[in-house]
């Protein structure tokens, strides 16, 4: 009995002792650790709202200049780089080792690099692309033989909306090639054949005046005169003529069409034949004798 006593006697001055040391330590180092604390919670809050600040800063002026592809990602972007440097400095504040965490966590990402080498692919095209301006929101491309407008280029992933209403998801790392039309200018191209007895110079200067009237009344969507080139081939029932002309981008399908009806109405107007394959049905009489005779 007396030593079950002097053990708990002995238990009783270890926790009297350890509860002495844990107070003596909150009053010499609570004030200084309450400090750090406090420093670290203000230096973290503010980066969040200089990050955030900041990143609308940085969408708005992409967005005056038209950048609305390089917008969201720049300023997601500075978000992370801004909040990521305020943690790392108020975690050092409390005596945290950054060093090792930081050593710790490329170890990690080196890891998942090489098991997701498909992702970090993506990623690093999806940069380039935005960074080299290689295609924007908006834009019409042709990529993979599919043609649409461009309605979100991502990091990892690019959509693109075909004119069927299909919504097509490129991942960036699979994306070798693309077709821009948004770019600078487009060319019309429109190509009519007439018959062979055509006066051809009568026909070449009645094309060319065509195209010049529809440039006079659309000016704004023509960046040079539309050109005759003349006769561009010799087909099996007619002679192909063809008229070219340089306009803004992704203007050249409208300007196709209508110059298409103008020349059927005015080659018309002025009798000059446009050709169609004709298809030649013989049929032969055939006299059946009735078996047996």
């Amino acid at each position: 009995m007396e030593s079950v006593g002097l053990a708990e006697k002995q238990i009783e001055v270890s926790t009297s002792g350890f509860f002495h040391h844990g107070l003596k330590l909150l009053f010499d180092k609570g004030p200084i650790f309450l400090t750090q604390l406090f420093s670290a919670a203000l230096i973290f809050f503010v980066a969040i709202v200089v990050a955030r600040l900041a990143s609308r800063s940085i969408r708005n002026l992409l967005q005056r200049r038209e950048s609305h592809t390089l917008a969201p990602v720049a300023a997601t972007v500075t978000r992370i780089l801004i909040v990521g440097g305020g943690l790392i400095t108020a975690l050092s504040q409390v005596g945290i080792n950054v060093g090792a965490i930081l050593a710790g966590a490329g170890i990690v990402g080196l890891a998942v690099g090489f098991g997701a080498q498909t992702l970090v692919k993506d990623l690093l095209s999806g940069f380039f692309l935005i960074f080299d301006d290689v295609i924007a929101v908006g834009d019409t491309i042709i990529v993979d033989s599919i043609e649409g407008i461009v309605e979100s280029v991502g990091m990892r992933m690019t959509a693109v909306r075909a004119f069927d209403g299909k919504l097509w998801y490129f991942p960036n790392g699979s994306i070798t090639r693309v077709g821009n039309a948004s770019r600078d200018w487009s060319r019309v191209v429109v190509e009519v054949g007439v018959a062979y007895d055509t006066d051809i110079d009568r026909a070449l200067l009645l094309l060319k005046q065509i195209a010049d009237e529809l440039a006079q009344e659309k000016p704004a969507q023509f960046i040079e005169p539309p050109q005759s080139q003349g006769i561009l081939s010799l087909g099996d029932s007619a002679v192909n003529l063809r008229v070219v002309a340089k306009v803004r981008p992704v203007e050249n399908a409208e300007i196709e069409r209508e110059l298409r009806k103008r020349i059927k109405i005015e080659f018309a107007a002025n009798q000059i034949e446009i050709p169609f394959p004709h298809r030649v049905v013989i049929e032969k009489a055939m006299s059946v004798q009735p078996l047996g005779e």
